[in-house]
């Protein structure tokens, strides 16, 4: 506008045109100059001459894409964002308690959370700064897992014993148990009881890990076997008097007896029925909380006549042998010349028939060999036949290469 609202004539020069007072940019950047004049009238002299420039620039966009989702515990990343001036395009955090940003590398400060980058270009002589481009990045907890010790069953007297626990995080792991054990930190101690015990390992996780999921182990711990011995007892007369059997199990739990054949038990008292023939006493320990049942103990002796002669049996050995290889001719002799008797003591491993064993599963064979005795004989201690049986084993045959 001219002070005398005479009208201003408007022209340019450099990268813009102008038609009446609309300035149009060129397609070049450069800059734009603009005249304004005004040649005065009869009551005006001419304005001066007021030029006024300035810059034509291009537009620019960026294309900044990200990665939508991040692990705490990724390590640092490069950020790529591209101007479609060419020009370099900046990065910067608007969440520095999730992330940092140094030049164009991306680091997580291992805190789960949302990470926002802006992608900046501020122009140049040819380019107007780009719009700023904000992407927002979801940081999330890094799953772990627990690795857990294996642990084998135990019998109830073993001592403790420590277990480890690794979580993939290298977080401290927190042990519990249950059952029949407890736990200190990382040692186990058993409570004496026969039973199982679990032993249980948690990491609830942290900003950075999430809780692993939780890992139990379980095992037995068993009672511990126990066996019984007899103290020997000698054959005895029918006028003998009643006497103490004595037999002791492993555990030193007390021992119960029975007796068939010739003579009775009352506690440990064995009372002869004045007959002759064979006494067995049957010793039994049932076992506790931390012991398991003993296998029954037998011991036998001859109730004899004095009048009548003693006799012996004699036997002869039987090798080891395996299930499926056939019978075996037992050989067995009393002293008396009177035949001798059969049973067996474990029909699951072997079967008997008059003087022949068939081996019939693996295990250890017990035959009893017995004499009765007669009018001039008194019965004969009883003598056990012991062999193992095995199963079956198939022989590879190697011709020899020396026929």
């Amino acid at each position: 506008t001219a002070s005398s609202g005479l009208v201003v004539n408007l022209t340019s020069g450099g990268a813009c045109s102008v038609t009446g007072n609309q300035v149009t940019a060129g397609a070049v950047a450069g800059t734009c100059i603009l005249s304004a004049t005004q040649t005065g009238n009869a009551t005006y002299s001419a304005a001066g001459l007021v030029t006024r420039s300035f810059s034509v620039r291009q537009t620019q966009t960026i294309n900044f894409t990200p990665a939508a989702t991040l692990f705490t515990t990724d390590a640092p990343s490069p950020l790529a964002a591209t101007a479609s001036s060419g020009l370099a395009v900046t990065f910067s955090s608007l969440d520095t308690g999730i992330c940092t940003v140094n030049g164009s590398t991306l680091t997580l400060t291992r805190v789960a959370g949302v990470c926002r980058v802006v992608a900046a270009q501020a122009g140049n002589g040819s380019f107007a700064a780009a719009p700023a481009v904000t992407r927002t990045i979801s940081v999330v907890k890094q799953s772990q897992s627990i690795n857990l010790d294996q642990i084998l069953d135990k019998q109830v007297t073993d001592q403790p014993f420590d277990v480890s626990a690794i979580a993939t995080s290298n977080l401290p792991v927190t042990l519990n148990a249950s059952g029949d054990c407890s736990i200190s930190t990382r040692t186990v101690t058993l409570l004496g009881i026969a039973g199982e015990c679990t032993v249980t390992a948690q990491q609830s996780g942290d900003a950075t890990y999430l809780a692993a999921v939780t890992v139990s182990r379980t095992f037995l711990i068993q009672a511990v076997n126990q066996t019984i011995i007899f103290e020997p007892i000698a054959d005895k007369l029918i006028t003998d008097l009643p006497f103490t059997v004595v037999a002791t199990a492993s555990s030193g739990l007390p021992v119960t007896f029975q007796a068939s054949g010739v003579c009775e038990i009352f506690g440990d008292q064995i009372v002869l029925q004045q007959i002759t023939g064979i006494c067995t006493i049957t010793a039994t320990q049932s076992g506790n909380s931390m012991y398991a049942p003993a296998e029954l103990a037998t011991i036998d002796f001859a109730v004899t006549n004095a009048l009548k002669q003693t006799q012996s049996i004699t036997i002869k050995p039987v090798p080891d042998t395996f299930v499926g290889i056939g019978s075996i001719q037992l050989f067995a002799h009393a002293s008396s010349d009177l035949p001798v008797s059969y049973s067996t003591r474990t029909p699951a491993v072997c079967s008997i028939s008059g003087a022949i064993v068939t081996p019939v599963g693996p295990g250890t064979c017990k035959l009893d060999v017995t004499q009765a005795g007669d009018t001039n004989y008194n019965p004969a201690t009883p003598v056990v036949i012991e062999f193992v049986v095995r199963l079956a084993r198939t022989k590879l045959f190697v011709p020899s290469l020396f026929a």
